[in-house]
């Protein structure tokens, strides 16, 4: 039996705890030892959480290297808090793609992708809209998304060969971003992005295409690629907490 074994916190259900209940017994000199620990950890930039910390070797080897450089060489070290901000004014082709998959690393929850998804489909008139719509309908009815009734509505039409592959694609593609869970890979939501902006503007579902330089791409996708950004930055939060990029 191991004697005083680590526990996660009741409230937020981390260890160590981040919520502050699980110090609450603390003397006051324990605490203001623990904060100076903390601030002297927050003070020494070799501490600093990056991005490439939280990123696994799949996913750094399969991201496009039009967004390793962004993220890596021409913003080295910058918070992706003010990276995000940034990105809001820059004419960035596929801009949408990187600023959905950044959504993982902020405080955003289930209702944050339903809502996106949900302006997506008000803006863009597209097949398949209809049925992602009786998708969402009964599962979003309050700030509570039922996942596994969104899941179990999708399954039928994501397999139903009436409907034509690509459509079927850009659905799946829809449904994994409202069920999107924290703990999946950055390359899902990336992935699943790419295929929406792709559909929407007639173009080949292919991640690879974000690394083209092929004009008649750019032009089919640029204008979407922005409207899609701005549908972001409505739907999402840029809070970061302390994460910079290198």
């Amino acid at each position: 039996m191991i004697v005083n074994e680590p526990k996660l916190c009741t409230s937020c259900y981390v260890f160590p705890c981040i919520c502050g209940q699980q110090y609450d017994t603390l003397t006051s000199l324990q605490l203001n030892t623990l904060y100076k620990h903390l601030t002297d950890k927050l003070n020494n930039t070799k501490h600093a959480r990056t991005l490439q910390d939280y990123l696994t070797a799949e996913e750094l080897s399969q991201l496009p290297k039009r967004f390793t450089n962004i993220l890596f060489e021409k913003n080295p070290t910058t918070s992706l808090s003010t990276l995000w901000a940034t990105l809001k004014n820059k004419n960035l082709l596929w801009k949408s793609c990187l600023l959905l998959a950044l959504t993982k690393y902020e405080k955003n929850t289930t209702k944050n992708y339903y809502d996106f998804v949900v302006k997506l489909m008000t803006n863009y008139v597209v097949m398949g809209n209809g049925y992602i719509s009786q998708i969402l309908l009964a599962a979003g009815t309050t700030d509570t998304i039922n996942i596994p009734l969104i899941l179990a509505s999708a399954s039928s039409i994501v397999n139903d060969e009436t409907i034509d592959q690509d459509t079927r694609i850009y659905i799946n593609n829809c449904i994994k971003i409202v069920t999107y869970k924290k703990s999946e890979s950055i390359l899902v939501l990336l992935t699943a992005m790419v295929g929406i902006v792709a559909y929407i503007s007639g173009l080949q579902n292919d991640v690879q295409l974000i690394d083209s330089t092929d004009i008649t791409t750019e032009d089919l996708m640029i204008y979407i690629d922005e409207g899609i950004s701005t549908l972001i930055y409505e739907s999402f939060t840029g809070d970061f907490g302390d994460l910079i990029t290198t």
